[in-house]
């Protein structure tokens, strides 16, 4: 059974690497975003994506990407392994602006009618998001022991742990 979470800062890798990982043990990918907006980047209804996760983490193997950090539990309680995606924010910032011009079409990781745009939500979002989750995320890697939990702090790492 291989059931991997992967989330983190925004802009760090996380859907590029969840497709690579998914390529190689030949695991579905779920993209959250895809699930948690509907066109035009609005919030799909809140039960409705936790139903539509539900439905997710009950599957017999899974690579689920995305933060939804109200919801992240949900996925830690299930799954068998979490990468945690903390790369510098000045990266993450470049990555974001970046892929606006330069976006890898292989990553569907959007919902339907959701252009690439930059918010200054996300941008605050990216900044404050290790101040804002750093005891949650501690929380659950104790109350869920059994998880493996790596941080991936760079590109090298990212890349050796999809070698390992």
């Amino acid at each position: 059974m291989k059931k991997i979470m992967i989330f983190g800062l925004p802009g760090s890798g996380k859907s590029t690497w969840s497709i690579q990982l998914s390529e190689k043990l030949n695991i579905p990918v779920y993209h959250l975003d895809r699930y948690f907006f509907v066109e035009n980047w609005n919030k799909r209804d809140y039960q409705e994506f936790l139903q539509m996760q539900e439905d997710l983490v009950v599957k017999e193997r899974w690579v689920i990407d995305g933060n939804c950090m109200r919801s992240l539990e949900m996925r830690f309680a299930e799954a068998d392994t979490a990468y945690y995606f903390h790369f510098p924010r000045w990266l993450c910032l470049w990555r974001v602006f970046k892929r606006l011009f330069h976006r890898d079409r292989r990553i569907a990781d959007r919902a339907e009618g959701c252009s690439e745009k930059v918010s200054w939500e996300l941008v605050v979002y990216l900044w404050k998001y290790d101040q804002k989750y750093r005891t949650m995320i501690k929380d659950l890697c104790r109350k869920y022991p059994a998880v493996k939990f790596q941080v991936i702090q760079n590109d090298q790492e990212a890349f050796s742990a999809l070698q390992g």
